[in-house]
């Protein structure tokens, strides 16, 4: 084997494909290579398990790992101008290597977005206001991200400051300050986001609420003028307010600050030349805005799109 030839070629299919997550999993006998696409998991190569210890290191090296380390290790690397997140996991027969593939080509519109009648416009004017907290939720890889980016895009760079805290940095974007989350210096959400409300900030944008420091440091900053956007991990709308209030926010600054909760799952699309078959994913949306009393149900949703023959049932039931 000529590791640094299989590792290019894996990662410039990767890349052409618009692979999400890389898995390379360590068995008895072989080690095999694994793409997430769409959502799910497909197998692409196995090599025997005696080629495994080049093939590892080489990645190892690539991301800066401990090369003669056994154990958890995190790492990244820059290919082809595209961020690759390492993750490197013991199990029983050696070692398994997850490789995140970051800045996907992402069509960072509104438009891309797939959002129904009744919440676009609610959203739009909403993300305008002064202040407010404003939460996108949904479980990993469920597009959070990217629908906070596309949101983040409409804002007016020029006349604002717009600061974001995130972990990692997954898409850079013109005229606005990113923070990457550094546990090692010390930089985690809490403390990043105490530095940011000295930076004279317009619109912050925290990449998740993890802690009841976060929740409540953010909860604060919208009281106190300015506009946040977040993420939680949350099943649904009404989830999310349970959660806000298991962090400690007491109800009735949730009630002051609370504009609006955008929850979201992705489903895949029916292919249109490929009958029985899927390409790409689309957004399935949840939404409760308070001020202007507009709601849409994952269950609208779920209707809207099978009416439209964009997916199958089964695709949309969660």
């Amino acid at each position: 084997m000529n590791p640094v030839k299989e590792i290019n070629d894996m990662l410039d299919n990767c890349l052409t494909a618009d692979i999400s997550d890389i898995h390379v999993e360590t068995f008895k006998e072989i080690f095999r290579v694994r793409f997430r696409e769409d959502g799910l998991l497909s197998a692409w190569r196995e090599y025997p398990a005696v080629e495994r210890e080049q093939f590892f290191t080489r990645l190892k090296i690539m991301a800066g790992l401990d090369t003669n380390k056994y154990g958890l290790q995190d790492g990244r690397f820059t290919y082809k101008e595209r961020d690759v997140r390492v993750s490197v996991l013991p199990v029983f027969y050696g070692e398994k290597i997850v490789l995140r593939v970051l800045g996907q080509t992402l069509r960072l519109d509104i438009d891309s977005l797939g959002l129904p009648e009744p919440v676009r416009p609610s959203l739009q004017k909403n993300i305008a206001r002064a202040a407010g907290l404003i939460l996108v939720t949904g479980p990993t890889g469920s597009g959070k991200t990217t629908t906070l980016y596309s949101l983040l895009k409409l804002l007016d760079c020029a006349r604002k400051n717009i600061i974001t805290i995130e972990d990692p940095i997954e898409y850079q974007l013109a005229g606005i300050n990113q923070v990457q989350i550094n546990l090692a210096r010390d930089l985690g959400f809490a403390a990043v986001l105490r530095a940011v409300l000295r930076q004279d900030p317009d619109i912050i944008f925290i990449g998740e609420i993890r802690d009841e420091d976060t929740a409540q440091i953010a909860v604060r900053a919208a009281l106190t003028g300015h506009l946040v956007f977040a993420t939680l991990h949350t099943r649904d709308t009404r989830e999310t307010f349970a959660r806000l209030l298991d962090l400690g926010v007491a109800k009735y600054l949730l009630d002051a600050v609370l504009v609006c909760v955008l929850s979201q799952r992705l489903y895949r699309k029916i292919c249109p030349t490929a009958p029985g078959g899927f390409k790409g994913r689309s957004g399935l949306f949840e939404y409760r805005s308070f001020p202007d009393k507009v709601e849409y149900s994952f269950a609208e949703a779920r209707a809207d799109v099978l009416k439209k023959g964009l997916s199958t049932p089964p695709e949309v039931s969660f």
